[in-house]
């Protein structure tokens, strides 16, 4: 199946899962669907607000359950950060409150179950590209 093109704009990505495999795999089909991407990984929330301070990213995509700091505090801080990134929460628990904090603490762009399709990716990143880069126009 052909996948839509990535949005030209991203060039820096943060992915942060505490599932080293889920980022990894992420972080190849990102690699695969956008030319010239920096894909940044973190294992935890800490590590992920580390990456940012040395380096901003045009989105960042995080796990909800870590250990740690969740998804939610994560992205919440973040968006602190890197207030222009986009921020997608990706979760294998699907619960309306924790959609709903994440989109009212965190302001999050997106909310993905897992396990997610490549194709539902590249069109969740293209969205929240495509909202963001709206909001700031």
């Amino acid at each position: 199946m052909q996948l839509g093109t990535i949005h030209p704009r991203i060039k820096s990505i943060l992915i942060v899962d505490d599932e080293e495999d889920i980022r990894e795999s992420l972080g190849a089909v990102l690699e695969a669907h956008i030319d010239n991407v920096t894909i940044y990984l973190a294992g935890t929330g800490t590590e992920g607000l580390a990456t940012l301070k040395e380096h901003p990213v045009d989105l960042i995509l995080s796990d909800y359950k870590m250990p740690g700091m969740d998804g939610l505090e994560f992205l919440t801080k973040a968006g602190e950060a890197c207030p222009g990134a986009p921020r997608i929460l990706i979760t294998a628990y699907p619960e309306l409150n924790v959609a709903m904090r994440a989109i009212n603490e965190a302001s999050i762009s997106n909310f993905l179950t897992k396990p997610v399709s490549a194709e539902t990716l590249i069109e969740t990143i293209n969205a929240a590209m495509v909202k963001s880069r709206a909001v700031r126009q």
